[in-house]
């Protein structure tokens, strides 16, 4: 038969639990309260469980489950926000792969080592109303890029209508002195 039980917490508080047998081995589920009217509410519903004999659907039971009803069972706001950042780092990983078979001497580098060199740059953004146009700096590594011939041609861009995005290497800077200077 259930019943209850209280168990001291280190911040001096309690908490109630409700202790039963099942299947020969003793159970012991957390109510997560410290409140025994509703301790005492909820041994209810595990005695009429068990009366029921559907003690067994409380119990957590280690069977495996497929990724729609791992995903079905997200309905915490929290955990949909790891998940999808999970996904996200898994993207961008497999991203800078395919981004470093591209690149002579760079296959084996990892992402932030990719980051540094080829991606973290200043640069600019023009649109014509038609194409997209992208000038950055030239660099120590602007070489290896100038060497990608997916790099030198424009690219259609299906999301943006099919409009193209030209990618170009300048060896003006962009800074605001750079611009009093000359």
């Amino acid at each position: 038969m259930a019943h209850l039980k209280k168990r001291k917490m280190p911040n001096n508080g309690h908490v109630w639990y409700v202790e039963f047998q099942y299947e020969g081995r003793r159970v012991r589920k957390s109510l997560k309260t410290c409140s025994k009217t509703i301790a005492q509410r909820a041994l209810n519903k595990y005695r009429v469980l068990e009366d029921e004999g559907n003690l067994g659907l409380i119990i957590n039971q280690k069977k495996p489950i497929s990724l729609g009803e791992f995903l079905n069972a997200l309905s915490s706001p929290i955990m949909i926000r790891i998940f999808f950042d999970l996904l996200l780092s898994v993207m961008a990983s497999l991203l800078y792969r395919r981004f470093a078979q591209d690149l002579p001497r760079f296959e084996n580098k990892l992402a932030p080592d990719l980051f540094r060199r080829f991606v973290d740059m200043p640069g600019r953004v023009r649109f014509d109303g038609q194409n997209f146009e992208v000038r950055f700096r030239k660099r120590a590594h602007t070489s290896i890029l100038l060497g990608v011939k997916k790099l030198q041609e424009p690219i259609a861009v299906p999301w943006l209508e099919g409009r193209t995005l030209k990618i170009i290497f300048t060896a003006k800077t962009f800074s605001l002195t750079a611009k009093i200077l000359a």
